[in-house]
């Protein structure tokens, strides 16, 4: 074999092994979350920062994005939707991509009344059954629970009666399907006369009363209270037995509790439910890192923050001159963050906001190891050949 040829076949293997690219990164603590309506997703293609976008799920599951259109996304990991657009954006020479959840859409349930452990439950995916709801609340006070009236409530009107006594017993065609936000309501079958407080209160649970009718501020007291910063008090609901609503602005009423009027006041089986109002705010930091994920912040933070959230860099590996800043808005700005130890550098007390994506990416790293075998291989079939 000609010496020319030896070597032309020595350069090309040595290349193919050093030079071929990844074509998809997806962040690793999020390979198994499987997106959901409402989740904002941060999607990042390196080198392409047109193609870059944070978009939020629509109602129907479904985004938008150049070159695909409209896809639905609901149900993929980000790992599958990073190579979906990978595929699709080909032409680009092997993009990199990076598809993260910045906020991820908090899926809750309330169950009150008889049971075990009134309160608020949290659920992962698109909903939760009624029975399931039970099970999270520690199942039913066999003792007072009126299994043949169980209320469901959502969007504060009632949605469905139920006797759950066949479920129970396996009729699963009963097991309503609850969504985020639903309200569950296990009446008592004794003649107490309780009214319930659910939703953003410290502790949700009904109470018994004495009078005929009890003021509505007593009634949010007797709950401990509201959640603070979380509590929508001006948009809070009584519901009554009969399923008509009322609804109250506490916030109006804390302000001057003097205020007198029919609709302040609350009789033995109504429920005062607060809806939540706060958006949990996040910033991701993604790429090498010891913890990479989403964390939910107060505000903007600074960067050096945002790392310690992260658990630190992973020294070894971390590219500190390269890392870069997504910001909500899509824009990028780079980062050097070998200034960030550095009082003097302009990158110092750089802040990270929510929505923001702090990125980390792997600093080249030779693996000597298999050069070293590579080269040792074509080393042999060369001395071979030119035999």
């Amino acid at each position: 074999m000609p010496k020319s040829i030896v070597s032309y076949t020595f350069v090309c293997i040595l290349c193919g092994l050093i030079c071929i690219p990844p074509l998809v990164n997806a962040q690793n603590s999020q390979d198994d979350y499987k997106i959901h309506v409402g989740d904002r997703l941060d999607i990042y293609i390196e080198g392409y920062p047109e193609y870059s976008r944070q978009l939020s799920v629509l109602p129907n599951g479904m985004i938008s994005y150049p070159r695909i259109g409209d896809v639905r996304v609901a149900g993929m990991t980000p790992a599958k939707l990073s190579e979906l657009i990978s595929q699709n954006l080909a032409g680009l020479n092997y993009p990199t991509v990076y598809v993260s959840v910045l906020m991820a859409q908090q899926r809750e349930v309330y169950v009150q009344g008889m049971v075990k452990t009134p309160g608020r439950y949290f659920f992962d995916g698109d909903s939760v059954h009624l029975l399931q709801a039970l099970a999270l609340a520690g199942g039913l006070d066999h003792e007072k629970a009126d299994m043949k009236n169980v209320r469901v409530f959502r969007n504060g009107q009632l949605l469905n009666s139920i006797d759950i006594s066949g479920l129970l017993n396996g009729d699963a065609e009963i097991d309503l399907e609850l969504q985020s936000k639903d309200m569950v309501l296990v009446p008592s079958r004794l003649q107490q006369r309780l009214i319930a407080v659910t939703g953003a209160v410290v502790k949700p649970d009904g109470f018994s009363v004495e009078e005929e009718r009890i003021h509505v501020l007593r009634a949010l007291w007797m709950a401990s209270g509201p959640l603070q910063d979380i509590s929508d008090l001006e948009n809070a609901v009584v519901i009554h037995p009969n399923s008509s609503t009322t609804q109250v602005d506490l916030k109006q009423l804390s302000q001057d509790p003097t205020l007198q009027s029919d609709r302040y006041m609350m009789s033995p089986g109504d429920v005062l439910y607060i809806p939540n109002a706060y958006v949990d705010e996040k910033v991701s930091v993604i790429g090498e890192v010891k913890s990479p994920g989403q964390y939910a912040v107060k505000g903007s933070i600074d960067v050096l923050e945002a790392l310690s959230l992260a658990g630190g860099l992973v020294e070894d590996r971390a590219n500190l001159k390269k890392a870069f800043i997504q910001r909500r808005d899509g824009s990028r700005e780079p980062v050097n963050l070998m200034d960030l130890f550095d009082e003097d550098a302009k990158t110092a007390g750089l802040m990270l906001h929510p929505g923001d994506t702090l990125s980390i990416p792997k600093r080249l790293k030779v693996n000597w190891n298999a050069l070293y075998t590579v080269v040792l291989t074509a080393s042999l079939i060369y001395n071979i050949a030119t035999r």
